[in-house]
C-alpha cells in the first residue's frame, strides 16, 4: 500500500513539473513559417473555461518533460483558442495536430495511421509513450510522409486566405450558435428575410418617386 501511495505521488510530482515546463516552450508565430531550424509544431486547443481538448494534456505533459527538443527538431506550441488564424493556415481543425517544418516545407505528422503499425513495419508490442514517441523512433515513417510547399503550404498566399475565411465562418457559426440558443432559427432567418424583403420594397418605392 505505502509503495502504491509513493508511486502514485511520484506521478502527480512528475506530472505537475511536466505541465509547468510545457508553459516554458517557445510559441510558434507567424514570422516561423518561413524559419530555418528544424521546428516541431504542436497544436492543441485549451481555452482555459471555455473547455479544453483532453488528448491534448497528456502531450502537454509529455512535450513538457523534452527539454524543448525532439531529435533534431525544436518544440514549439500553438495554441488554436490564442491564434486561430495561424492554426488554420496548417488546416488544423482537429487536435491535437503535430507538423514538423525545415525552411518552407512542411510535413504532417497526424496523417500516420497507427492502426497500420504492423504493415509500417513497426512492431505493435513495442512500448512507446504516445504515438509522436513511436515516430521519432521509427524516422522511416517520418520519411513516407508526402512534403507540403506550394500553394499548400502553411505560408502560401492561399493558405493565409483559407485562414481568414475559415476564422469569418467559424465566427459566424459561434454567434449563431449562441443567437439560437435564445432565438429559434427559422426566426432568425424569417427576421432576415423580413428585413432584406423590406429594403428591396423601400428602394422601389424611393426609385418611384
Amino acid at each position: 500500500m505505502a509503495c502504491l501511495l509513493k508511486s502514485l505521488l511520484l506521478y502527480l510530482v512528475f506530472s505537475h513539473v511536466s505541465c509547468s515546463s510545457f508553459g516554458l516552450i517557445e510559441k510558434y508565430v507567424e514570422k516561423d513559417l518561413c524559419s530555418s531550424p528544424p521546428t516541431f509544431i504542436f497544436i492543441y486547443y485549451d481555452g482555459e473555461n471555455k473547455g479544453k481538448c483532453m488528448a491534448c494534456e497528456s502531450y502537454k505533459a509529455w512535450l513538457g518533460a523534452q527539454n524543448g527538443k525532439l531529435d533534431v527538431f525544436t518544440i514549439k506550441t500553438l495554441n488554436f483558442f490564442e491564434n486561430p488564424k495561424l492554426a488554420l493556415r496548417f488546416k488544423a481543425t482537429q487536435f491535437p495536430s503535430f507538423f514538423i517544418q525545415y525552411e518552407d516545407k512542411f510535413k504532417n505528422l497526424s496523417n500516420i495511421d497507427f492502426l497500420l503499425l504492423p504493415q509500417n513495419g513497426l512492431d505493435s508490442h513495442q512500448k512507446y509513450s504516445n504515438e509522436i514517441d513511436a515516430i521519432f523512433q521509427n524516422p522511416r515513417l517520418i520519411e513516407n510522409l508526402p512534403v507540403i510547399s506550394g500553394f499548400r503550404s502553411p505560408n502560401s498566399l492561399y493558405s493565409w486566405a483559407y485562414s481568414r475565411v475559415m476564422c469569418f465562418v467559424l465566427g459566424a457559426a459561434y454567434i449563431l450558435d449562441h443567437i439560437s440558443s435564445v432565438f429559434p432559427l427559422w426566426g432568425i432567418f424569417l427576421s432576415i428575410f423580413i428585413a432584406v424583403l423590406s429594403k428591396v420594397v423601400l428602394s422601389r418605392i424611393a426609385l418611384e418617386k
